[in-house]
């Protein structure tokens, strides 16, 4: 069982990692003053509404790179996929990993236009009560490209079932 779910984990923390990353990135170039001649900042940028649509571009470019990534996991996926497809429909090996695949792209495109929307109004206000306000958006970004990582990887094993290869 664990083996039909072996890329979607290993993209899920392959994701994580590179989240936690450009989280790091994003925290330390708004942090950036550059000082010039006059004493005044010609480059500051302030947490907000761009740096926050700037990680969600981000996180959904990087779950792009490892959904489209092959690596073992991926094809151990692939092979239990066409294994079990087999199993179901022994004259038509590939229809359940077709069917498969298609039920999994549907959750994969959702949660990449979910990544790049901006978070529901309730998960803000809760963050503004315990005083991260600007926490809503990287956070909202960041779970929806984890998830986008886990469906999209394990949506690319099943069609590598499907073509056999």
């Amino acid at each position: 069982m664990l083996d039909l779910v072996r890329a979607g984990c290993v993209a899920a923390i392959r994701q994580l990692a590179a989240v936690l990353l450009i989280g790091l990135a994003v925290f330390a170039l708004t942090k950036v003053r550059v000082f010039i001649g006059t004493g005044h900042p010609i480059y500051a940028v302030q947490a907000g509404d761009q740096v926050s649509l700037f990680f969600a571009y981000a996180d959904v470019l990087t779950a792009i790179a490892v959904i489209s990534t092959c690596n073992r996991a991926s094809q151990k996926t692939a092979d239990s996929i066409r294994g079990a497809s087999r199993l179901m429909f022994p004259t038509d090996p590939s229809r359940a990993a077709d069917i498969l695949q298609s039920l999994l792209w549907v959750p994969t495109a959702g949660f990449a236009v979910l990544a790049l929307r901006p978070p529901p109004s309730i998960l803000i206000q809760a963050c503004n009560y315990i005083g991260f306000s600007w926490m809503a958006g990287i956070g909202w970004s960041g779970v929806m490209s984890v998830c986008l990582a886990v469906f999209g990887a394990s949506a690319r094993a099943a069609s590598r079932a499907s073509r056999g290869s």
